[in-house]
């Protein structure tokens, strides 16, 4: 992201362009975000999904004061769903919010470019919150089989 003032935009652009950028939205960051299993706040990450729900509870320590502790403290362990990386067995996107029929839903989903798979963060009970359980996605009117897979999904080399 660059912030730059308007009078000089057009320029910049263009000067970006002569020098090999490749141009990319949104979607394309929020793929890569996806593939690194990387939270966005509002959908893995929020007021009602505290650290013991995702892969972050490393984060959160007791050895000192902090504000929140107390409450943190009663939400340990009381965690129903878990967060988890799904690879669905079919071409099929998984969108935010989309049911999971054993329980919980999706946060975000995509199809990777580096692995050509239908890739997904969730929340899923947490006795499927295992690498290799097999949970069905609800898309639309579709029952997508959708493994729990190690993430992040892709590594660089």
């Amino acid at each position: 992201e660059c912030m730059i003032p308007h009078s000089i935009a057009a320029d910049f652009w263009k000067k970006l362009l002569e020098n090999g950028v490749t141009p990319c939205g949104l979607a394309a960051r929020d793929t890569l975000r996806i593939e690194y299993g990387l939270p966005l706040y509002g959908q893995e990450l929020s007021e009602e999904i505290h650290p013991f729900m995702t892969r972050y509870s490393w984060v959160v320590k007791f050895n000192h004061d902090f504000i929140g502790k107390a409450a943190l403290e009663q939400l340990k362990g009381s965690e129903t769903l878990k967060s988890v990386g799904l690879e669905l067995h079919e071409e099929l996107i998984a969108r935010p919010h989309y049911a999971i029929k054993e329980g919980g839903y999706i946060s975000s989903g995509t199809l990777s470019p580096i692995s050509n798979k239908s890739i997904a963060l969730a929340f899923v009970p947490k006795e499927l919150a295992v690498i290799g359980s097999i949970v069905t996605v609800c898309i639309r009117k579709n029952e997508v089989k959708a493994s729990v897979v190690k993430v992040p999904f892709v590594t660089r080399n």
